[in-house]
């Protein structure tokens, strides 16, 4: 994932920079978290998180999103949203914590929350076309196709080729009976 890699390499910029660049076990112990999967990954991550370190808000958030994303890999749910959930605390201005929480609340049938995150991930990045698209799929899940085509259209018109903007589109038209 894009998001990841991002993250990852600020991670590692700032991580390399820092006293804990000495200590081999707790490179070795991020770079398992960065790069590892599943239960490896979870405990890495778990480690790191753990060690008494001070963590910098960003560093913190960063492993608490890694750890979700190894969570997911094994369809862990709860424990994806719990971190995501952390991450957003952790750090409370980033939009990719908040988007990434949205998508496991709403794949858990929390819609509610899933928009909430959402509207706070477009305060965030205003315009961003994924959150837009992702909004407009739960307001359709949640009942209300007009706020969908809302967003769904504002998605089309920053990115008219969005597939799944004109799709969701479509089907909140015809949810409402329109053509």
């Amino acid at each position: 994932m894009k998001t990841r890699s991002l993250y990852a390499a600020a991670a590692l910029v700032a991580f390399a920079v820092s006293p804990l660049a000495n200590a081999d076990s707790v490179s070795d112990k991020f770079r398992e978290c960065r790069t590892g999967e599943g239960e490896s990954a979870v405990a890495a991550c778990t480690w790191y998180l753990n060690a008494g370190y001070n963590l910098s808000p960003q560093n913190k958030a960063l492993a608490l999103m890694l750890r979700a994303q190894a969570h997911l890999g094994l369809k862990q749910l709860l424990g994806a949203l719990a971190d995501y959930d952390a991450a957003t605390q952790a750090q409370p201005r980033n939009p990719d914590a908040w988007y990434n929480h949205a998508v496991v609340a709403s794949g858990m049938d929390k819609l509610e929350v899933a928009i909430t995150d959402l509207d706070r991930v477009l305060e965030l990045r205003p315009g961003w076309v994924p959150a837009l698209v992702a909004r407009g799929a739960v307001h359709i899940a949640h009942g209300e196709p007009q706020k969908a085509i809302a967003d769904d259209t504002a998605a089309l018109q920053l990115d008219p080729n969005n597939t799944q903007a004109q799709a969701d589109l479509a089907l909140a038209r015809q949810r409402l009976g329109k053509p």
